[in-house]
Order: structure tokens, then C-alpha cells, then sequence
């Protein structure tokens, strides 16, 4: 007479079919697996441990979701995907890393796992309300809103998490709206005022207003007065050009990121090649360049205007001389200096 088997296989296998093949010991305990099952299992091959806390039920190579569902049953059954780790299970694109992130309610002690498979660093969290969790996506996961807020606010430097915030609008997972609600929800924040200026230049509208910054620049540096708005009149309709020179032909676009959109960027990209093909040389400036890197953008644009035949006082391009020289910038040709002896 064979003996009965220890445990039922059939609620495993349901449950490995639910969870990618991976499990946590208190789930194989509530099946009345007991450790030495598991041990017995490892020992012959069939499934492999993964830190104290989860068990895989094979012994290969983890793939994406596995990873994700080793991260949140060893940080316990309150936790969820967190930060870049969350916003890449919800479709974010560019920002995968070996190293997956998950959060806890305060006071729920998580501990870090390094193994040769998987790296997991929880973090605590008031803010780990059911809201935020998404409520269907498995395994649980922050909703990408507050996913990418979080992210970018741990991100290495101030660049990686403006471009966190730009991708997930541009990548049309998150509205400028959804991640505003969740600024408006976190009284403490790091970086709080570049995540609201990377949201104002992804949106666009009446929150960005890079080009009236730009034309105090040109006043601030005595470059010559822009116009604003310059109406181009085509056959198909009229386009309106920024901050216009247009006694030396020099046109300056200032782009927030929603012209980085494919899209968009076609469009742009037929706009600049028709007005070179008129003689207007266009200089594109991004708004995060017109606000953190005004004189670079000033120089830059002066030595276009040179290039025209602008004639400055003495006074105003011995400034910009100046300014060339903090940039780096050649005012002749407008390239960085020692690009020619560097190439």
C-alpha cells in the first residue's frame, strides 16, 4: 500500500501557477509543507531557497516577474513593488535595474536580500496606504503615479530623476494631472521643486513660461530684443516662432519635453527644415536649459546672431566674451572650446 503524499501537491501547483513558480515558507506552511520537504526538495534538485523567506520551484534562471515575486513575499505580505521597480512592472521603459525596491507600512521590519539572484532593498513607509496599491496587478505594486514620484526622488542625481518624471509622461503611462495629485499628497519630499518643474515642462501651457525667461535673459546680457510669437503665414496655416531675430534671420525655439514626443518631434523636425530652407537659422533651447544654463544658452545664441552680421557695442560683447569663456563655449562658432583640437 503507497503512502499517502505529506502535502497536497495539487494546491501548490495551483498556487505556483498563480505566483511565476515562486512561493514564500509561510505559504508552504500553511499547505503543511514542512522544512524539511523543502530542504529535500532543494537537496534533490527540484526547487531552490532564496534567502531566508521564499522558495523557487524550479532551479533555473529567474526571469522579470519571478524577480518581482521574490521581492515582495521576502518583504512580506504587506508589502509592494516600489519606486523605478513598480513604475518598470507597469510598463516604464529605460529604467530596469538589478536592484528591485520595495516598501513597507512603518514600523514592518523588511530585511535587505543580497543573493547571486536577486537584490532587494525595502524601505518603510507612512505613505503605504491600500490606495496606492494598485488593486489588481500582481505581484502588488505601488500605482505608477506615486511609483515614479518616489522613484525620482530616490534617484542618483537630479538629472535621472528630472528624466524619470519626463519619460513616464512622454511614454503616455501618466498624465502631469496624476502625478500632480500626488505631489499635492506628500508634505515632505526630496526634490520636490525639480520633480514640479520637470511636470511644468512635460505639460507645457501656462505652468512653463521659459520663454519669458528667455527674453529677460536676452535683455539681462544685451542681446538684441526678440519677438515673441512671430506669425510665419503658409499655405497650410501660419506657424508661430518663439523668439524670432528677424532682421539676422536667427529664429530660437525653446522646447519643454512634449516636444521630445515622436510625434512631435517629426513635426518639429519639418518645421526647423523648412524654415533653414527660407534662410532662417533656428537654434533650439530646451526649458530646462533656458532656467539652470541661461548663459550657456545666451552664448550660444549670440554667436549665431554673430554669425549673421550682429554688430554688438563693445561693452555688451565683452560680456559675452566673458560668459563665453565661464561656458566653454566658442562665440565664433558657438561649439565648446578645444572641440577642434580634441576631434
Amino acid at each position: 500500500m503507497s503512502r499517502p503524499p505529506a502535502f497536497d501537491e495539487l494546491a501548490i501547483a495551483r498556487l505556483a501557477q498563480e505566483q511565476d513558480q515562486v512561493v514564500s515558507r509561510t505559504q508552504l506552511a500553511g499547505l503543511d509543507v514542512a522544512r524539511h520537504h523543502i530542504g529535500h526538495r532543494a537537496d534533490s534538485g527540484r526547487w531552490q531557497p532564496i534567502g531566508p523567506r521564499v522558495v523557487v520551484l524550479h532551479t533555473g534562471l529567474l526571469n522579470e516577474r519571478q524577480r518581482w515575486w521574490v521581492a515582495t513575499l521576502h518583504s512580506g505580505p504587506r508589502s509592494a513593488l516600489a519606486g523605478l521597480t513598480a513604475a518598470t512592472a507597469e510598463g516604464l521603459s529605460g529604467f530596469a535595474s538589478p536592484v528591485l525596491h520595495t516598501v513597507v507600512p512603518h514600523g514592518v521590519y523588511a530585511p535587505e536580500l543580497d543573493h547571486s539572484l536577486v537584490t532587494v532593498r525595502p524601505r518603510q513607509s507612512r505613505l503605504l496606504t491600500p490606495d496606492r496599491v494598485h488593486p489588481a496587478k500582481r505581484p502588488p505594486r505601488l500605482r505608477l503615479p506615486p511609483a515614479l514620484v518616489t522613484g525620482a526622488e530616490a534617484c542618483s542625481s537630479d538629472e535621472r530623476a528630472r528624466l524619470v518624471i519626463l519619460s513616464g509622461i512622454q511614454q503616455r503611462l501618466v498624465r502631469p494631472a496624476d502625478l500632480r495629485d500626488v505631489l499635492d499628497q506628500i508634505e515632505r519630499l526630496a526634490r520636490r521643486g525639480l520633480i514640479i518643474e520637470a511636470v511644468n515642462d512635460a505639460e507645457g501651457g501656462a505652468h512653463s513660461l521659459p520663454e519669458r525667461t528667455w527674453s529677460l535673459l536676452c535683455r539681462t546680457h544685451g542681446l538684441p530684443a526678440p519677438t515673441r510669437q512671430q506669425k510665419i503665414q503658409r499655405s497650410t496655416g501660419t506657424w508661430y516662432l518663439d523668439s524670432d531675430f528677424e532682421e539676422w534671420l536667427v529664429t530660437v525655439e525653446v522646447n519643454g519635453s512634449q516636444h521630445e514626443l515622436w510625434e512631435r518631434g517629426e513635426r518639429d523636425d519639418h518645421r526647423r527644415n523648412v524654415l533653414g530652407i527660407s534662410g532662417r537659422l533656428v537654434i533650439t533651447l530646451s526649458s530646462h536649459g533656458v532656467r539652470h544654463a541661461g548663459e550657456l544658452c545666451v552664448v550660444t545664441v549670440a554667436a549665431a546672431l554673430l554669425s549673421r552680421g550682429w554688430q554688438p557695442g563693445s561693452a555688451v560683447y565683452d560680456r559675452l566674451r566673458a560668459a563665453a569663456i565661464r561656458t566653454g563655449i566658442d562665440l565664433v562658432t558657438g561649439d565648446r572650446l578645444g572641440s577642434a583640437r580634441s576631434a
